[in-house]
């Protein structure tokens, strides 16, 4: 995994997918990518300490797509935006 030292996280790519990590190792997002490294697919955020999905949604070559949630720790839908 690659250091990026302006946001202090942990970034590997491989298969069409980015993988980020929190300094202490917890996985923070999974996001399928394009050939340019854009985000193009599913994205999910997650909680550090939970492990827990915060947000969730689909990109279309950088640009968000469809519909987008956001969670509560307890897992109920905090906020949904739909950008169809």
């Amino acid at each position: 995994a690659k250091y990026d030292k302006k946001k202090n996280l942990y970034v590997v790519v491989e298969n069409g997918i980015r993988k980020v990590w929190v300094d202490s190792g917890e996985l923070y997002s999974v996001c399928e990518v394009d050939e340019i490294g854009r985000e193009h697919g599913t994205c999910k955020n997650y909680m550090p300490g939970t492990g827990q999905i915060i947000m969730e949604g689909k990109n279309i070559h950088g640009e968000r797509d469809g519909i987008w949630y956001w969670y509560f720790p307890n897992g109920k839908i905090y906020y949904k935006l739909s950008l169809a």
